[in-house]
C-alpha cells in the first residue's frame, strides 16, 4: 500500500457581543492511495501464476471539502455551541485488473450541540450531540475475495451506501484535589443507519 494525504484547515471567530460569537471553518483534504492484493497459483511446484480471482490492484483518489458554522454563548460557568457542518466528499475508486470505476459521492449536513456547564471549579457536566458520516473502506466494495482466513471468506460489496451515525454523550465528573478524591460518570447513545462492518 501507497498513501499520500495533505489537509488544510481555517478558521474564524467573530463577537456578537459580550457572550455571543460566531464560529467558521473551513477543511479541506485530499488522499491518493494505491493498494494491490496478488495472489499467486502454483506452476510446476512454483508460485508464478497470477490468480484473477483474488487478485485486485485499487487506485483511490479522495477530495473532502468541510465548511461549518457555530452559533456559541459563553459566560463564566456556561458554554452553548449550536451549528452544523456541510461535508461533501468524492471518491474514485480504480480498479486496474478490471479496468472499471466505482465512484462514490456524497454531501450531507452534520448538526452539532454542545452544552457544558461548570457548577464549581470541581464539579462538571457536558452534554454532545453529534452527526458523522462515512464511506465504505475499499477493502469492503472491491467484489473480490479474501480468504486469508479460509473459515470467513470475505467478498466486498460495490453496492454498499454511506451510513449516517447519530451520538449522544453525557459525561459529569467530580473531584476533590486534597483528598484526591475523583468521579466521572457518563451516558453514551448511538444510532447508526446504513451500518456496514
Amino acid at each position: 500500500n501507497n498513501s499520500l494525504s495533505q489537509t488544510a484547515y481555517i478558521q474564524y471567530i467573530e463577537p456578537l457581543a459580550k457572550r455571543w460569537k460566531t464560529e467558521f471553518e473551513y477543511e479541506y483534504y485530499m488522499n491518493n492511495n494505491d493498494q494491490r492484493k496478488t495472489t499467486f497459483d502454483p506452476v510446476n511446484g512454483e508460485y508464478i501464476e497470477i490468480d484473477s480471482s483474488f487478485s485486485n490492484q485499487f487506485e483511490t483518489a479522495r477530495q473532502q471539502h468541510r465548511a461549518g458554522a457555530f452559533l456559541v454563548f459563553e459566560n463564566s460557568k456556561t458554554r452553548i455551541s449550536v451549528g452544523t457542518r456541510v461535508r461533501s466528499i468524492g471518491i474514485d475508486n480504480n480498479n486496474i485488473f478490471t479496468d472499471t470505476l466505482i465512484r462514490q459521492g456524497l454531501t450531507n449536513l452534520l448538526p452539532r450541540v454542545v452544552i457544558s456547564h461548570r457548577f464549581t471549579n470541581a464539579n462538571r457536566l457536558r452534554f454532545q450531540y453529534n452527526t458523522n458520516s462515512s464511506l465504505p473502506t475499499i477493502d469492503q466494495l472491491q467484489p473480490v475475495p479474501d480468504n486469508s482466513n479460509p473459515n470467513f471468506v470475505r467478498v466486498g460489496n460495490p453496492d454498499l451506501k454511506p451510513n449516517y451515525t447519530h451520538s449522544m454523550n453525557l459525561n459529569y465528573n467530580m473531584w476533590k484535589g486534597l483528598s484526591g478524591f475523583y468521579v466521572y460518570s457518563g451516558l453514551s447513545y448511538t444510532y447508526q443507519k446504513d451500518a456496514f462492518s
